[in-house]
């Protein structure tokens, strides 16, 4: 059974049960204006219409959807055959067969309009019966002219009202229906935006990832050529350096690509992480990169900001921002430095990773978070750092900006939420 078909028998299953406790509370209300203005009511049709009510509960109960449909619209048609047959014209039992006719067409609809259509002739032909005919097949019930207007206006508002009411559930049923399938579409939408987003990062990861593993192999495969020709101690010395910083720069960008990777793969992880403690720790590890001991760390992070975040993630980031600050330092300044504050409020912790190095470009900055995007000609890295750490952020529920002015230094905002609401 389709997903169609399931909603369908829902909303059909919601209706008849409604109708159902319609019906029995009618049954209640007429049993006790009978009694109240003396009409005299063979018990028979009391108990078959709460007979009926009670049937239709059991089987509702049961699953059975379809039975219920058939069984209660053909009984509900023929009781009220039965009574609007065996009294006077004039007390309006016969428009409960508008009744009927409309929950026909509600619980079938257009997909089996057959159905419908059916148990609206089915209606209209006993209603037809019942206004042309003198058939009645149980004792029939005198009813005084102003008993008659009574039952007159219950009858008519009951048929209205239960009528209106079951088009505006259907009303409400399509609304529903509408609603979640613009959802489905805007989810739709989203997953192929996202799926364009994934393949165009995939081609371009794939032919930029292509290029930076062959471009070092093909450095040291030249180096290595020469070392064997070579007979100049120094020379081989040299070369042999040369293949270092091939080999570590390619170790590097493996590494980014496992960052990559486990960012885009691994579920967020939230625990309590304490920001002064991370930070100091990222930058302990950073101490073996180039310039790090010529760089003047300034730490303005108070030691008790703790945030509920995903601490894998937040090494990633700071661990990019980090060494992009160490690397990118301007040297021929009398002090290079890199500063680390932290600021929180009542929602989020602001991050600031700020320097006085090179600086990027106002032209290039709106560039920087792209994926392999290099912002300096001196830039052996792979360009995937800055992309990497948005994606992670972003993961986050957080948010990277930039302020940077070329030739004075750089300040990039990190804001995180102190609970994380994880971002798919």
């Amino acid at each position: 059974m389709n997903s169609a078909m399931v909603s369908s028998d829902k909303k059909a299953s919601v209706l008849i049960f409604r109708l159902n406790t319609l019906v029995l509370s009618t049954l209640i209300l007429f049993f006790l204006l009978d009694k109240f203005l003396g009409v005299n009511v063979r018990s028979y049709v009391y108990i078959g219409f709460f007979l009926f009510t009670m049937y239709n509960y059991a089987v509702l109960h049961k699953g059975y959807i379809n039975l219920s449909k058939i069984t209660s619209l053909l009984f509900f048609n023929v009781l009220i055959f039965l009574v609007a047959s065996s009294e006077p014209f004039e007390t309006g039992m016969h428009l409960q067969f508008v009744t009927a006719g409309a929950v026909a067409l509600a619980l079938y609809g257009y997909e089996k309009w057959k159905w419908a259509i059916g148990f609206v002739l089915f209606s209209l032909t006993l209603d037809i019966i019942t206004l042309k005919t003198d058939v009645s097949f149980i004792a029939w019930r005198h009813v005084e002219h102003d008993q008659a207007i009574v039952f007159a206006v219950l009858n008519t508002l009951i048929a209205s009202g239960v009528s209106v009411y079951t088009i505006l559930l259907i009303s409400k049923f399509n609304y529903e229906s509408q609603e979640a399938l613009k959802q489905k579409d805007k989810l739709v939408v989203e997953q192929n935006e996202q799926l364009l987003k994934t393949n165009s990062e995939l081609d371009r990861f794939v032919y930029s990832a292509s290029h930076d593993l062959r471009a070092p192999l093909s450095t040291i495969k030249g180096l290595v050529d020469l070392i064997e020709i070579s007979d100049n101690e120094k020379e081989t010395e040299n070369y042999l350096g040369l293949i270092k910083c091939r080999i570590e720069s390619m170790n590097n960008f493996i590494a980014e690509i496992v960052d990559y990777s486990r960012n885009s793969r691994l579920e967020v992880e939230s625990k309590d992480v304490n920001l002064n403690e991370l930070l100091k720790s990222v930058y302990e590890e950073l101490q073996f990169m180039p310039g790090w001991n010529q760089v003047e760390m300034i730490w303005d992070c108070p030691e008790n900001i703790v945030i509920n975040s995903d601490s894998m993630r937040l090494k990633m980031v700071f661990s990019n921002l980090l060494s992009n600050a160490i690397k990118y330092c301007d040297l021929n300044k009398e002090n290079s430095w890199v500063k680390v504050s932290c600021q929180k409020n009542n929602e989020h912790v602001v991050i600031q990773i700020e320097d006085n190095g090179l600086g990027i470009p106002r032209s290039l900055q709106p560039k920087i978070f792209d994926m392999f995007f290099r912002a300096h000609e001196k830039s052996s890295g792979s360009g995937l750092g800055l992309y990497i750490s948005m994606e992670s952020i972003t993961k986050l529920s957080g948010d990277i900006t930039l302020n940077s002015v070329e030739g004075e230094g750089s300040r990039f905002d990190v804001a995180i939420p102190i609970n994380m609401e994880v971002v798919s």
